[in-house]
Formats: C-alpha cells, sequence, structure tokens
C-alpha cells in the first residue's frame, strides 16, 4: 500500500546495528558488503545485511532492481545456513520485494512459527496478506504485530488497513502517532511516514496539508522521489499543471519505464458512496485492532480519475515507484 508493502520493520535484527544514513553512504555500504561476501561467502550475517541494504536501496531510490538483488542475497544467506533465524525473517521481506506476494505470506508464516515473538514477521505477513487482498487475515497479522511491539510500523500498517476500510480520519490519527514515533536516525523512513500522512490528507482533498507533508519530506531527505512524486500529483489534482511539472522534473534517473496512469484522488469513490463506507464505516473506539477491521472498499485508494500518465515499474504509486510525468491532458506531450 494496497500500500505496499514494503514497510520497514528493521527493529530486532543483529545486521542492522548500523544504518547508513544518506544513499551515498548506503551505495558504499553494498560495495563494502559485496566484498565482504565475496571473501566469505558462508557468512550468513554478511549476506542478511547485505538483504537489508538492497531493500533500503530500493525504497530509499525507487530503484527495484535492487529487489531482485536482495532475493539473490537472501538465497545465499540461506545456502550458507538453511536454519538461520535472521535470514529466514528476511525471506518473506525479500519475496515481497520480487512481487511474490503468495511466497511471502507463507515465509512469514512460517517464520512466526518459529520465531512466534518476534513482530517483525506478522509485519511481513500482513504486508504480504494485504496486497493479496486478504484483508481480514491482514488485521489478525497486525493486531499480533501490535502485541508484541507497538511502535511506527504497527502504527503505520494500522493507518493503511483503515484507508482500505474508508475510514480516512482515524488514518490520519494513525499516521500522525507513526511520524510522532519516528526515529531522527532513521531519516528515510520519516519521511516515508510523511509521504504517507500526506497521502492521506490527499484523499480526503486536503491538499494544503498533503503538500505540506510532502515538503516536509523533502526537507528530511533531499529530492526524495515518493514525496516529489505525490507532490506532483497533488498539483496536478488542483489544476496547478505546470508546477506539477517543475516538481516532476527533479526527480532523477528513473527506471526503465512502462506506461502507467497517474490517479487524482477524490475523497470517496462511487463504489464506497453507493454503500455509504464513507459515513458509516467502523469508527476506531476500543483498540488498535478495532481501528482496523470493517469492510474494505473494492480499490484501496478510494476514487481514481485518471489526469495524466506516468513511467513506472510499479503496477501503483503507493509502493514508491520512481515516476515522473510524461504526459498531462491539456498540456499535450511533454
Amino acid at each position: 500500500m494496497a500500500p505496499n508493502t514494503t514497510l520497514f520493520l528493521l527493529a530486532g535484527l543483529s545486521a542492522l546495528s548500523s544504518l547508513p544514513k544518506d544513499t551515498v553512504s548506503l551505495r558504499l555500504e553494498i560495495t563494502r558488503l559485496e566484498s565482504a561476501t565475496k571473501k566469505e561467502p558462508g557468512s550468513t550475517q554478511g549476506w542478511n545485511k547485505l538483504v537489508i541494504a538492497h531493500r533500503r536501496l530500493a525504497r530509499w531510490r525507487g530503484d527495484h532492481s535492487a529487489d531482485g538483488k536482495a532475493w539473490v542475497a537472501v538465497q545465499k544467506a540461506l545456502a550458507a545456513d538453511p536454519k538461520d533465524g535472521e535470514a529466514l525473517a528476511l525471506k518473506g521481506w525479500a519475496q515481497a520485494g520480487m512481487h511474490d506476494f503468495e511466497g511471502a505470506a507463507e515465509s512469514a508464516r512460517w517464520a512466526a512459527e518459529e520465531q512466534p515473538e518476534s513482530a517483525w514477521n506478522y509485519g511481513v505477513l500482513a504486508d504480504a496478506l494485504t496486497e493479496l487482498g486478504r484483508y481480514p487475515e491482514a488485521v489478525e497479522a497486525v493486531a499480533e504485530m501490535m502485541k508484541r511491539r507497538p511502535g511506527v510500523d504497527a502504527y503505520s500498517r494500522a493507518a493503511n488497513l483503515r484507508a482500505l476500510h474508508g475510514d480516512r480520519e482515524v488514518a490520519v490519527a494513525l499516521m500522525k502517532i507513526a511520524v510522532e514515533a519516528s526515529s531522527p536516525n532513521d531519516p528515510e523512513g520519516l519521511a516515508w511516514c510523511r509521504v504517507m500522512l500526506g497521502r492521506e490528507y490527499q484523499a480526503l482533498g486536503r491538499h494544503r496539508d498533503a503538500q505540506a507533508e510532502y515538503e516536509l519530506a523533502l526537507a528530511t531527505v533531499s529530492n526524495y522521489h515518493l514525496a516529489l512524486f505525490h507532490l506532483a500529483e497533488s498539483r496536478a489534482s488542483e489544476g496547478r499543471l505546470s508546477s506539477a511539472l517543475e516538481t516532476v522534473q527533479r526527480l532523477r534517473r528513473p527506471p526503465p519505464p512502462s506506461r502507467r496512469r497517474l490517479w487524482r484522488v477524490n475523497s470517496t469513490s462511487q463504489w464506497d458512496a453507493e454503500r455509504g463506507l464513507g459515513a458509516h464505516s467502523p469508527k476506531w473506539t476500543v483498540s488498535l485492532p478495532s481501528a482496523i477491521r470493517g469492510k474494505p472498499s473494492r480499490v484501496g485508494w478510494p476514487a481514481f480519475t485518471p489526469i495524466a500518465e506516468r513511467t513506472s515499474n510499479e503496477p501503483h504509486p503507493w509502493s514508491g515507484p520512481n515516476s515522473r510525468l510524461i504526459r498531462i491532458s491539456r498540456l499535450g506531450t511533454v
């Protein structure tokens, strides 16, 4: 978010002892780890660190070729030690990056059985189930996660599920908690949370609030591709097409394109309006698990109106494509 999914639940894995805080350092770390694993191919810790570094690069820069490298690295780790706990926990995460959500769900369930106290595995499971549209099971997974480690990762997933159930106001409240719970030691994680909060404001038609969050994300991570894309999307939705194009031009080195649609998000879809989900979805009144229950809408991001085309390797904007607008209606081809 479904918003995809590849949210980061990084706490609790020893391979995360010192994470780079910018993409230059991250790429240097990847080079160092690749060299180290060549020298010691039997080191599961080295391979595990490489999995995480590649997956972080995929989200930070929208470089989804790194997901394939993460998958290779986790296979190398498991080949070195099929019973390594961290490698088993990372397997489902890597599969999700490859969009093998059935495999990710299966791996996460197995890892959860082996490590029942780990919140990580339930987070990976929730993401995969959400992508598969199995929302009741995803709700249960987030509830299990919340029992074990309430925090930014659990709150952001709860927010996503509330949004999928049509309750945007509660989603906003939960994402605000996630922003407040974000660590300053993980600037990309904080920027990501601000972008997700902005998306919820945007879905409610609160473009000024949404754009403020995107600008804060950009202040945290310069030229953050997710913030730039959604800032352009919001400005285009307001009819500020020239400003949207200027914003999009700041996106650098987009991946090989496949033509997709850019969507304008309205507050309530026709399908939801017909069923009253916008006004009558369950409210967050008792507990966080109850806040993510209810009947999901047909689409994960309500009321899609095509206003432009973009280039992307992803099926929808949630998973963080490094995207750029290539044509906006009324302006012709650009």
